[in-house]
């Protein structure tokens, strides 16, 4: 899906006009690079983080002449997707076609997915703090 595609597809879903969905992704996509530039990570809760990675001065070859270069440290754009985002690309998939629209189902099994989820890591948290607790006691006596 490119940029127009999406955009148009925002539109159809939304009722809004294309070309204020248009003005939206820009700004969307002009704040993320103000904010990387600035050094600063941008958090999407449920679908992931933007932020800058930064790779190190090197030494490599001109790949022309086999000369050695001197290549300078760059900050490389990354993105780190959420729990949530790969949860829901790994539930399995209806065997329809993929022009075919997915079937109403489908959200409702993520939302399930996603409540398992959440109280799975409860459990983890309150295992944990039960731990902490037992050990605290133990150091205690």
């Amino acid at each position: 899906m490119n940029r127009v595609q999406l955009e148009s597809t925002i539109a159809s879903r939304s009722r809004v006009a294309r070309t204020v969905v248009a003005r939206v992704v820009q700004e969307f996509q002009d704040l993320v690079l103000e904010t990387m530039r600035d050094g600063n990570k941008v958090s999407v809760v449920g679908f992931g983080s933007f932020y800058v990675r930064t790779q190190k001065a090197r030494r490599g070859k001109n790949p022309k002449t086999g000369e050695p270069v001197d290549i300078p440290e760059s900050a490389k754009p990354a993105f780190r997707p959420s729990k949530t985002l790969i949860m829901a690309l790994n539930l399995p998939r209806p065997a329809a076609s993929a022009k075919t629209p997915p079937p109403p189902g489908g959200a409702k099994e993520l939302k399930q997915a996603l409540m398992l989820h959440e109280e799975m890591q409860q459990d983890s948290r309150r295992k944990s703090r039960k731990a902490s607790r037992s050990r605290r006691r133990s150091k205690a006596a």
